[in-house]
């Protein structure tokens, strides 16, 4: 399941999202090791927060809901590829508490559906 992100429309995998992005995408060591928690808890740290937005990245409650990613920069924003409106998203994040396959699965239908 892809998700998108909501500037620019650059497509991320769930998995990567969840898995692999805290030691792909240059996240200082200390904020990668959170990547074990947030499985954990489906939530980002202020401390992680601060980190994953130097390397270009900002979300919402999680990792699926992404408002910016480091691909924004060199795209811009592609009205091609309208968003799925944040409000929805976050509604959604409350929804399902921390169901991250749920939360992927039900962004990935509604970005279709858009």
């Amino acid at each position: 399941m892809d998700v998108r992100c909501q500037r620019c429309g650059e497509a991320w995998s769930s998995y990567f999202m969840r898995h692999e992005m805290w030691n792909d995408m240059g996240v200082r060591a200390d904020a990668a090791g959170a990547g074990a928690e947030f499985n954990r808890t489906s939530t980002i740290s202020e401390p992680v927060r601060d980190a994953l937005e130097e390397v270009g990245w900002l979300f919402g409650a999680t990792v699926f809901h992404i408002q910016r990613c480091p691909c924004c920069d060199d795209q811009g924003v592609d009205p091609s590829k309208p968003p799925v409106a944040s409000a929805e998203i976050a509604a959604l994040e409350g929804i399902l508490d921390g169901d991250l396959d749920a939360l992927a699965s039900e962004i990935e239908d509604m970005q279709s559906i858009f």
